[in-house]
């Protein structure tokens, strides 16, 4: 039975103790033994799942003892907090971004590989239902050959203390990395600041050519009034939209074993000639972050590759702090 605590019981951390919980109760092999926050009235927290409450981690991993750990703090205390659980040789799992700097997350990859600890970082959705399909249908070839991934993120405010695209792009990058298999020969942007109170671009484009060939296009976004994860990946078989949010998707026969039409007498014409063979792509909806936790318990308990290494997580850190502004 592993014995396992949360640090950070903000705005993702009550959600990993949640899950933890859930997955402690289908009996997989681990124990909740506490939780942590600096502020003491999240100790309704806590007590609902019923662990301890601690105001200090360092307190809490010397009298619990845990096996592991989530680390779920303002990503500027990660490499402290990582570093410190690392030398104890507590295995854990971090919130994306790795770090703040590329700095910081060389040093937290050292710590990890002195103490030989089991570290996967939260990118989350790749463990959405919809990209566990995708990539699925990619790597049995269903879908043919990647031309371009294109990916929009936007909605209101929530993080305003760092750039939208260290806040957002982040995941989408790596998405794209994830999908095509590929590392990114050169990548562009655009920004834009309307926030004052905000730092850094509130909206931006990302262009990212992959070393395979395919186009990446990221959208991310604090200004939109509504919000939106979608992705669209166009195929040499098949071209495919997917909102990321309610979990669906769906695929359209692409055209390059069609002959085209480039006339039509009138609008009904227009749309019969451009009506695209259209199926629905099969998702068993479920909690991204459900999914997540359970692939790092399973890293924990039969070892193997992390789910979501430091290497690729610094290589997301690299491109988001190599993007070169055109505007």
């Amino acid at each position: 039975m592993l014995k396992g605590c949360v640090i950070g019981l903000g705005y993702m951390g009550r959600h990993h103790l949640r899950n933890l919980a859930r997955i402690a109760g289908e009996g997989i092999g681990i124990e909740l033994v506490g939780a942590s926050d600096i502020d003491p009235n999240k100790a309704t927290i806590a007590k609902e799942y019923g662990v301890k409450f601690y105001k200090n981690y360092t307190e809490m991993v010397d009298r619990e003892e845990p096996d592991f750990v989530s680390i779920v703090v303002p990503t500027e205390l990660h490499k402290d907090i990582a570093v410190d659980v690392a030398k104890r040789g507590i295995d854990f799992i971090i919130e994306k971004p790795l770090a703040d700097s590329l700095e910081s997350a060389y040093d937290i990859y050292t710590a990890v590989k002195e103490a030989k600890v089991k570290a996967m970082v939260g990118h989350i959705e790749r463990f959405n239902p919809v990209i566990i399909e995708l990539s699925r249908l990619i790597e049995e070839g269903l879908l043919g050959d990647i031309i371009s991934i294109s990916t929009m993120r936007v909605g209101l405010p929530r993080l305003v203390n760092v750039d939208v695209v260290d806040d957002l792009a982040i995941h989408d990058i790596d998405l794209i990395l994830y999908l095509t298999g590929s590392r990114v020969d050169k990548v562009f942007g655009a920004g834009y600041k309307k926030l004052k109170y905000g730092v850094g671009r509130d909206h931006a484009d990302i262009i990212l050519l992959m070393k395979n060939g395919v186009i990446g296009r990221v959208t991310v976004g604090r200004l939109s009034p509504i919000k939106i994860r979608r992705l669209e990946m166009l195929c040499s078989e098949w071209y495919v939209e997917a909102d990321l949010i309610k979990q669906t998707a769906y695929m359209y026969k692409g055209i390059l074993n069609r002959k085209y039409m480039g006339s039509w007498r009138d609008f009904v014409e227009f749309l019969r000639i451009f009506r695209a063979e259209k199926k629905a792509i099969d998702i068993v909806k479920e909690e991204p972050l459900y999914f997540e936790l359970k692939a790092f318990i399973n890293y924990l308990l039969t070892g193997g590759r992390s789910p979501v290494s430091l290497e690729d997580a610094i290589e997301v850190l690299k491109i988001v702090k190599s993007i070169k502004y055109l505007h």
